[in-house]
């Protein structure tokens, strides 16, 4: 009855506060009440977290609720005892601003209009680069290349005191025609007002639905002529459908601060404490975590150099490389302390590269990264907590745009030489070509689910790091790297490119509508991989590379996201390997300046024999956890995921809901990609494995979405429009995304049995197994799909598979894998 009634009175549409007893418990996690907040999320609408508010000698409940669009500044709550029930009773007050909101905003910024960027680029075709050419120091040539791109920046786009209009929602211009139906719904509602009968309801219920279409044109409109204007249609896209969006917690600028016990308001001693906190929070983690840990012994060894491993030497790179990578970057407005954005590089890259191209193969020649590119620009992000603490910030580090192309261009070379030279663990899945969050994510379900086929029991440990980039010593990581190669020359650049770093913190404040900016001075950076860089995350991976060969049990990593995997034949064996391979992590993390945050590293047993394990000291045992995005449970079931995942679905019908009303189909189109497809997508080849139930709820909110691109009834059936669209159901996606997953990996078929040719023999070979499980692992399931198409999908590459099994299944609407066997057995 909710749902017809939210939809009769289009929710989305109006500001919403909806309160009464719904007999659906929030305390407790049952389908009903999964479904009842997923149907409000899909109107934009959450349940306030109330408390019981009924309680008896046997139960306690939060059966009443209060549910709301608005925003939560606005909606205040509180329980009280009435005395007239055994129900609390629930008073719900609503905060409703009457000032006027500030509107605009002034400040001193650059002016990156589409003008100002074609003269900067006309006055660097100008520059003659001789003199940056002949510097013979690579600090100088880039300081002399620098000082030549800042003078253009300076000439073209200068610093000016601008004001800054607050974006409003694209509502179109309200013309004659909408004022003269408002007036000709207002006189119908009064005359209705006086007279109550049913002929005037329904004169003024027309001429309110007239009024409201023209509105909703408006909007259209208005959307529409506001992409076709923009340059970045994308951006403009994204602008429309945030605007949409449910609105979260905003930004928090740290306005006090508690400082050694006092609290400060002064901006730039707020800046300067923060940016002390942030270099000194890694040096300060190692010694409490040495404190914590001084009982464990600790025999630091340096890995020995193997000699026999070719010398890693940067080779050159030029102007066509540099274009490329260049074109490879966003196109953003933020930018380091050089003030140089992304946007301005990308449209001046003809100008830039070939001189750019110079300075990179000096740096890598003489083995030195330019001090101008060390200096890091950080604003503070607020994590959890109250606003007033330190450590409830994490920094967000901002570098130059040329400090991404030199990185982008070493990480290419250093990973050439270590697949040459076959160095790369294969445990690792982070930042590496080939490898993804998905790679990581199959490699531990094939594991868990193998193991629990061969009547094992097995276990993850799932470790958490605390500052795990920050931590790092400089002379450690310069070790570690020149076991693979990287010394001599190139250990020279990356030592160049670690030490000497400095950074400092920027905080913004608006008062009065004039925007100040208030900068702490510098702090040395003297630990760590950089933050925001693009080689930092990388050389983390080459860091952590020996891991694997440290301890005797298996692994499956992602850059600081490490697993370990665990099976024995008994509940003893098992036990003992937890503690053995937790142990022999934590010695590795105390020779290599990591730290584990007990607090977050959790262990689960996946096993499904009744054996009894004895409680794990200091170490969390839980039935899931996340890892990666995907939140994993001991029995591989993934309901949990799909719990989370249907709430996320639903906020994006939500917004699908609103782009149609407002954009119409392109735009509505456009959103259930970016906030019901993708999520959907994501980790897909091992969580498809569930229920059939689990699937179908995804279906059901799919539907919702395809309804309302359709502009279909709630009892219509959706197969049709899914086809018309050309959108995938949610077993389409699942049948796509693990076939061609399987394609990619060598499993045996048929023609590599029979050395004549068969029927089959495309066909992968299926392996024998006895557990449902098995049946469900992206393996197995990925080969025996396969084997189900027609044989016109099994002569392609991987690629042509991808685009024409994509085109197959948009041409059959598939709502179960039943009808997809059932289907293709014909072929």
């Amino acid at each position: 009855m909710i749902a017809s009634i939210l939809e009769n009175i289009r929710a989305e549409t109006n500001p919403i506060l909806l309160m009464g007893d719904v007999n659906f418990d929030r305390l407790t996690d049952n389908p009903e009440n999964q479904h009842f907040e997923e149907e409000l999320l899909s109107h934009g609408i959450i349940r306030l977290p109330l408390p019981e508010t009924r309680t008896t000698n046997t139960c306690k409940s939060s059966i009443d609720c209060i549910c709301t669009n608005m925003p939560n500044s606005t909606v205040k709550f509180n329980i009280f005892q009435t005395g007239l029930s055994d129900h609390t009773g629930q008073q719900c007050l609503l905060h409703l601003e009457s000032k006027i909101p500030q509107t605009s905003v002034s400040e001193h910024r650059r002016n990156f209009s589409k003008q100002n960027l074609q003269n900067l680029k006309t006055d660097l075709m100008k520059v003659d680069w001789s003199y940056v050419y002949n510097e013979p120091d690579a600090e100088e040539m880039y300081n002399a290349f620098y000082r030549n791109v800042r003078l253009n920046l300076d000439l073209t786009c200068p610093n000016k005191k601008s004001r800054t209009k607050k974006r409003s929602k694209q509502n179109g211009k309200y013309d004659e025609e909408a004022r003269r139906l408002k007036e000709d719904f207002l006189r119908a509602f009064r005359k209705y007002e006086v007279t109550g009968n049913a002929v005037d309801k329904a004169e003024m219920i027309t001429k309110k639905k007239d009024y409201d279409l023209k509105l909703r044109n408006l909007k259209r409109t208005a959307a529409t002529e506001y992409i076709n204007k923009s340059d970045n249609k994308s951006k403009a896209l994204w602008t429309i459908i945030n605007s949409e969006k449910q609105a979260k917690n905003p930004s928090v600028t740290p306005l006090q601060m508690e400082i050694n016990g006092t609290f400060e308001n002064n901006p730039s001693l707020i800046a300067e404490n923060l940016n002390k906190f942030f270099a000194e929070v890694a040096e300060n983690t190692l010694i409490k975590n040495r404190n914590d840990l001084h009982y464990v012994p600790q025999s630091i060894q340096n890995p020995p150099i193997r000699q026999y491993i070719e010398v890693f030497n940067f080779a050159p790179t030029n102007e066509k490389e540099v274009l490329e990578i260049i074109s490879s970057l966003k196109s953003k407005l933020s930018c380091g302390l050089d003030e140089v954005p992304s946007k301005a590089v990308k449209h001046c890259a003809e100008q830039l590269a070939a001189p750019l191209a110079a300075v990179i193969n000096k740096s890598f020649e003489q083995g030195h990264f330019p001090s101008l590119l060390k200096l890091s620009k950080i604003y503070p992000k607020h994590k959890t907590g109250t606003t007033t603490k330190l450590e409830n910030y994490r920094p967000i580090s901002l570098i130059s745009t040329f400090s991404k192309i030199i990185e982008k261009i070493a990480i290419k070379r250093m990973t050439e030489h270590l697949q040459n030279q076959e160095l790369l663990t294969k445990h690792q899945h982070g930042f590496l070509k080939g490898r993804s969050t998905l790679s990581a994510l199959v490699s531990l379900v094939e594991f868990v689910t193998d193991q629990l086929e061969d009547n094992k029991l097995v276990a993850a440990v799932m470790v958490d790091y605390s500052k795990a980039f920050d931590c790092l010593g400089h002379d450690l990581i310069l070790t570690k790297l020149a076991t693979l190669g990287v010394r001599g020359r190139s250990g020279n650049w990356i030592a160049s490119y670690l030490e000497g770093r400095q950074q400092l913190v920027e905080l913004q404040t608006t008062t009065n509508g004039k925007k100040t900016s208030f900068k702490s001075t510098f702090q040395p950076s003297n630990r760590g991989v950089p933050q925001g860089s693009v080689l930092g995350p990388f050389l983390f991976v080459l860091f952590t590379n020996d891991f694997p060969n440290s301890i005797n049990y298996n692994s499956v990593m992602y850059a600081d996201d490490t697993t370990l995997l665990l099976t024995t034949s008994t509940a003893e064996e098992l036990h003992s390997d937890i503690i053995s391979s937790t142990q022999e992590t934590l010695h590795y993390c105390l020779q290599n300046d990591l730290v584990i945050n007990p607090k977050k590293t959790t262990c689960i047993n996946f096993s499904r024999r009744l054996d009894e394990i004895p409680k794990i000291p200091d170490l969390l045992v839980e039935k899931e956890a996340k890892l990666l995005g995907v939140t994993i449970d001991s029995d591989l079931s993934w309901t949990t995921h799909v719990n989370n995942l249907s709430k996320k679905l639903a906020s994006g019908v939500f917004v699908v809901r609103r782009m149609k009303w407002i954009g119409g189909l392109d735009i509505a189109k456009a959103a259930y990609y970016a906030l019901i497809e993708s999520h959907i997508r994501y980790g897909l080849t091992v969580w498809g494995g569930t229920t059939k139930q689990n699937l179908n709820r995804i279906l059901v909110l799919q539907k919702k979405a395809i309804r309302t691109l359709a502009d279909l009834k709630p009892t219509e059936s959706c197969r049709e429009s899914f086809k018309a669209l050309g959108i995938l159901t949610v077993i389409s996606l699942y049948i796509h995304t693990v076939v061609t997953h399987t394609h990619q990996q060598d499993y045996r078929r048929g023609k590599n049995i029979h050395h004549y040719n068969t029927r089959r023999a495309k066909d992968y070979i299926l392996p024998l197994h006895h557990t449902t499980q098995y049946s469900k692992k992206p393996s197995y399931i990925g080969r025996k799909l396969y084997n189900a198409l027609p044989e016109s999908l099994k002569n392609l590459n991987t690629q042509q598979l991808k685009r024409q099994l994509q085109d197959w299944l948009v041409e059959r609407p598939l709502y179960t894998l039943e009808e997809f066997f059932t289907m293709t057995q014909t072929y």
